[in-house]
């Protein structure tokens, strides 16, 4: 009986929907020379090219959005189709919506844990303390020092705009990361330190939040879709965990094996 625990919510929807591109077993590789000439061209000159290429798909993006202006590129290399083409045929097949393919499994349940918002809160700032002491700070100074000795060593500008800078942990705490060894160990350094963390903390809630939400939108608040039947545990009190969890989850699970024997 597989079990998928936690993980991106994009990608436990690429699991249970035809949503991907790539399937298994397409193991069609990008030209590295198309790949590389690509990935030097600013995001103005790639819409263009795929506005050439692919004028439907290139109408869905934002001229400014890289990522996925290359990642058109590469499904159009890849598969020799374009893009738009490839999801408007996931789109039309039986089951499916405007966010892509019916679902893989007919059998799949979704468990959703939920918690009450001030408690959820709690832990949550209960994580961040515990991250600090397994030694966040020195991980990210020593991330950061070993980036920047590379970069130097490249000749290359400085930019925390993007790829690790931009996920969580590193953009709130830059402000002391570019603090000097000296400031650091200050008062000053001391207070900086405080208030990234306290950023962190309610970067964390956020992030939670709108996690929820998501889940929300995605899976409930569409009419468009086949969803799986999805079952809410009640995960704010850790000292009826056998009660509110377990036993609920485990006779639902129970209940649909019983079905399908």
């Amino acid at each position: 009986l597989p079990i998928v625990v936690g993980g991106t919510n994009y990608y436990i929807e690429s699991l249970l929907w035809k949503i991907l591109i790539g399937e298994p077993g397409d193991h069609v590789k990008l030209k590295p020379d198309i790949a590389n000439k690509d990935h030097e061209l600013p995001s103005e000159e790639l819409h263009k090219k795929l506005k050439l290429l692919d004028p439907n798909m290139a109408k869905r993006l934002h001229p400014n959005n890289k990522r996925k202006i290359l990642r058109s590129l590469e499904v159009l290399y890849q598969k020799g189709k374009q893009h738009s083409k490839i999801l408007e045929e996931q789109q039309s097949a039986r089951g499916a919506s405007h966010t892509g393919g019916g679902l893989r499994y007919s059998n799949a349940i979704i468990f959703r844990l939920q918690c009450e918002n001030t408690i959820l809160d709690e832990r949550l700032s209960n994580r961040v303390d515990m991250m600090m002491e397994q030694g966040l700070v020195a991980e990210l100074t020593n991330f950061h020092k070993m980036y920047n000795e590379n970069r130097i060593n490249d000749v290359e500008t400085p930019d925390y705009t993007k790829g690790i800078f931009q996920s969580i942990g590193f953009k709130e705490f830059h402000s002391f990361l570019i603090m000097s060894e000296q400031e650091r160990n200050s008062e000053k350094g001391r207070q900086q330190l405080e208030k990234c963390i306290e950023d962190l903390k309610m970067v964390t809630r956020r992030y939670a939040r709108k996690q929820n939400k998501w889940t929300t939108n995605r899976f409930l608040g569409r009419t468009d879709r086949e969803v799986p039947p999805m079952y809410g545990l009640d995960v704010t009190d850790v000292n009826k965990w056998d009660k509110n969890v377990t036993q609920p989850a485990m006779e639902i699970i129970q209940s649909y094996i019983s079905e399908t024997e």
